[in-house]
């Protein structure tokens, strides 16, 4: 699955319509126009952090797992990954993403530098690319 970033902020009225911590900062890490490989999806009911929206994890410009809101872009390839797994996080948060990263502390393990974490995610990013590149052909979309 790819998107591409319409937006690199959330208006005033989508931060209030999902409510939570990270959609109230006023910068996430998305760049107007960049397109990325989704890691994985987040799908957030009353959480605290996330509120209650759909999340698109990826990779950011300094190789970290990071998630954005998908309000924030529009998809470009619709074919979800087939090393995808449902993965309950927790009561208000279930996940579609590699078995990999639900691990506790698995993103800030490789933000932090831990060898073994980022190697890991170097590997699962390879994957997704690798499978995104097989489904996009020619600017399009062969799952449509």
């Amino acid at each position: 699955m790819r998107v591409r970033a319409k937006a690199d902020r959330l208006s005033e009225e989508q931060r209030t319509a999902i409510g939570g911590s990270l959609a109230q900062s006023s910068r996430l890490a998305v760049r107007e126009g960049s397109e990325y490989v989704v890691l994985g999806m987040v799908l957030a009911s009353n959480s605290r952090v996330l509120g209650s929206a759909m999340w698109v994890v990826f990779e950011d410009a300094a190789g970290n797992g990071v998630q954005a809101p998908l309000a924030l872009f529009e998809i470009v390839s619709a074919r979800p990954s087939k090393y995808w797994q449902v993965q309950k996080l927790s009561e208000s948060e279930v996940a579609l993403c590699p078995s990999e990263f639900a691990r506790p502390h698995f993103f800030e393990d490789a933000a932090e530098g831990d060898a073994s974490a980022r190697a890991e995610l170097a590997r699962i990013r390879a994957l997704l690319d690798a499978e995104d590149r097989r489904a996009f052909v020619g600017g399009r979309d062969r799952s449509i």
